[in-house]
């Protein structure tokens, strides 16, 4: 039997996320880290949209594989 969609929401990430290499010189350093913010906050619906956002207005962006772990 599977769980309510609402148990789904509020269930806890079985791992803390996503592996990625730091790329801090890059100049979406920032950006990237906005959206791993987003994401350690719970707000994973934002941080998709903010990696989703991020990885069609760069697609050759050094920070492409860490923005794809997302």
């Amino acid at each position: 039997m599977m769980p309510e969609p609402s148990d789904l929401v509020r269930a806890v990430l079985p791992d803390p996320g996503p592996r990625f290499e730091r790329l801090s010189k890059s100049p979406d350093w920032s950006r990237f880290e906005r959206g791993v913010a987003l994401y350690n906050q719970g707000q994973y619906l934002d941080a998709l949209r903010h990696f989703t956002d991020m990885r069609r207005e760069h697609p050759d962006s050094p920070l492409r594989s860490s923005i794809q772990a997302f």
